[in-house]
């Protein structure tokens, strides 16, 4: 993930099916695994210490990669 702007510090806080996965707290990369053919939503929040927030949420198919 990549921002810009702001005043530092910052909190990000990573929502997969919209419940927050403390674990991912402050990360700025991550990684998620899912069954194939399950639907997943992941969402991120990136707040600064003015408390200005900028999300997103996705919603992805999760699929078997073959090579």
């Amino acid at each position: 993930m990549h921002y810009s702007g702001g005043t530092g510090p910052f909190t990000i806080r990573w929502r997969v099916n919209h419940l927050i996965n403390s674990n991912l707290n402050d990360r700025e990369v991550v990684q998620f695994g899912c069954r194939p053919g399950a639907s997943t939503r992941i969402g991120v929040e990136v707040k600064d210490s003015q408390g200005f927030l900028a999300s997103i949420t996705i919603a992805c198919q999760c699929s078997l990669n073959q090579q």
